[in-house]
């Protein structure tokens, strides 16, 4: 009898704590999901010239690689 009773208040218990916990997950999340997305058109903008200003780096190497290449190709 006092193991039914134990098992029911911890059913209650879980049962009046487990919104609380869903909220607490919910709120973390769209957190998290806030953060990892840019808030302005500013940003957006930001972050695509980021992007292009790396792939033009990485042009910019790999031409030079390539160059350096013929040069070496030249010499031979």
């Amino acid at each position: 009898m006092l193991i039914a009773l134990g098992w029911f208040l911890a059913g209650m218990v879980a049962f009046l704590l487990a919104p609380l916990y869903r909220l607490r997950a919910e709120r973390l999340a769209t957190d998290a999901l806030r953060a990892s997305m840019p808030m302005s058109e500013a940003e957006i903008r930001a972050d695509k010239d980021r992007l292009r200003a790396e792939h033009a780096i990485a042009v910019h190497q790999l031409e030079a690689k390539a160059e350096q290449q013929d040069l070496a190709a030249a010499r031979q």
